[in-house]
């Protein structure tokens, strides 16, 4: 198994399924809170292992990026480009990040958090600002396979 996929499997588990057979990811809103759905090479749709780990997400459908609650309190941030047929573009993983709930960017709250801060839409609707003090910790490009152009 690719290192990328495995690392995938192991901090955003999903039920029943690897990311090696993702051919796309998209956000459902079957009542009040948003999920994340991963529709397989086979056409069967799958969710996360647990789906209180996804945090919310920015972008448009084509252009997305997800963020996810990791194990050990880091956040994981997954990239995806309908665009180019590539479900899953990149995987980024933050330690020390500071989350904030605001109605703006213009909050002093989060002008506070400095100039790198991510806009996220949480799976209940409302605004969170992301804001990494550090760069990734670790940042793995996935492999085109991965990637639905296999």
């Amino acid at each position: 198994m690719l290192p990328n996929v495995k690392m995938l499997d192991d901090k955003i588990p999903l039920k029943d399924a690897s990311y090696r057979d993702v051919v796309a990811v998209e956000i459902d809103i079957p009542m009040r809170y948003a999920e994340l759905v991963a529709v397989l090479r086979d056409g069967r749709s799958v969710r996360l292992r647990r789906r209180s780990q996804l945090l919310g997400w920015e972008g448009s459908s084509h252009k997305r990026h997800f963020y996810f609650k990791g194990r050990n309190g880091e956040i994981v941030r997954i990239r995806t480009n309908a665009a180019r047929r590539q479900p899953i573009r990149s995987m980024d993983i933050w330690h020390d990040v500071t989350l904030c709930r605001a109605l703006s960017a213009s909050d002093p709250r989060v002008r506070g958090l400095g100039t790198k801060v991510h806009r996220i839409i949480e799976v209940d609707g409302s605004l969170c600002f992301a804001a990494p003090r550090f760069a990734p910790i670790r940042s793995a490009y996935l492999p085109t396979t991965l990637a639905g152009q296999a």
